[in-house]
Parts: structure tokens; sequence; C-alpha cells
């Protein structure tokens, strides 16, 4: 019985841990990879020159955060956002949360299915992502969040865990 409980556990964690790549989906775009440029959240196929460290990364579900790994970097990462009603900012990466203001958190995301969801203070979920293409090249775009009361500016996108066929 022992046995048969530590498999179970073993295997559980093991899929807990599994690593996946995200991918943004809106008008006009179809399934471009989520990477990292100086900890920031972009998708597109180059990397604009004023960005200085580019990173592929690899995301991981725990409990109500999304963790984030990269070859390039030492420590895993925390996905973060701005969370003010106002706000319209870009998501980011960050190995320390105590850096973050109080409008940022790394906490309340959650998975339906394949989309990334964050969950508000009242407990709505809310997939407010656009994509907002970047002054030094157009087919690179910034990753935002647009809070309850923001103004968004560049297309509406999802972020799912399932790649482009």
């Amino acid at each position: 019985m022992s046995f048969i409980r530590s498999v179970v556990l073993s295997t559980c964690a093991v899929g807990v841990a599994q690593a996946f790549n995200l991918y943004a989906y809106g008008t006009g775009i179809s399934g471009l990879e989520v990477w990292s440029g100086d900890d920031l959240m972009y998708i597109g196929t180059t990397v604009p020159s004023t960005i200085s460290e580019a990173a592929d990364v690899t995301f991981a579900k725990s409990s109500d955060e999304v963790l984030v790994t990269s070859d390039s970097w030492d420590a895993t990462k925390y996905l973060y956002l701005n969370d003010s009603a106002y706000a319209f900012a870009q998501l980011g990466f960050t190995s320390d949360a105590s850096t973050l203001s109080d409008d940022e958190e790394i906490t309340d995301w959650g998975w339906y299915g394949a989309w990334l969801y964050h969950l508000s203070d009242s407990d709505t979920i809310e997939t407010s992502f656009y994509a907002t293409p970047t002054e030094d090249d157009s087919s690179v775009y910034a990753i935002n969040w647009k809070g309850a009361e923001g103004t968004a500016t560049g297309t509406s996108v999802a972020l799912r865990t399932v790649g482009p066929s």
C-alpha cells in the first residue's frame, strides 16, 4: 500500500512541475511564442535592439503562481502583473516579489484548461491581455495587462499552453 501511495504521489508531483510554453492568440496573432526581454513579456520572431537580454522561457503551474525558467537565468522567476484598476502595464518576470510595487503581484493566476487567467479581488476570472507593437519593431509585441478601468492599446490576446498547429 505504501509503495502504491508513493508512486501516485510521485506521479502527481511530476505533473505539477511539468514545463510548457505560452502562446498568444488574437486578431492577426496566430500562436506567437512568449519570451522574455529584460524581464518583461514579449511575443514576436525578432529581438529589438533596445532589449539587452532576451531569453526563451518555459512555464510551470504552482498553486496560484506561474513559475518561469530559462537557461539564461540563475533562478526561477514568477510571472507578475500590475493589478491596479487603471493599469495598462507590461507583464514581467521577477525572482524577488519584495521588489515589486504594491500594485504588482505574482499570485491569483489560474488555468481554464490551456487558457491562462487572473483572478480579480472579487473572484472574477479576467483575461485582459493585450499585444501592443513595440516602437522599434512592429513585428514584436509587448504583452500588457489592462486593469478594469484602464485604457488599452493594441490587440486583445489569449495566452494558451497550446502551440499553433
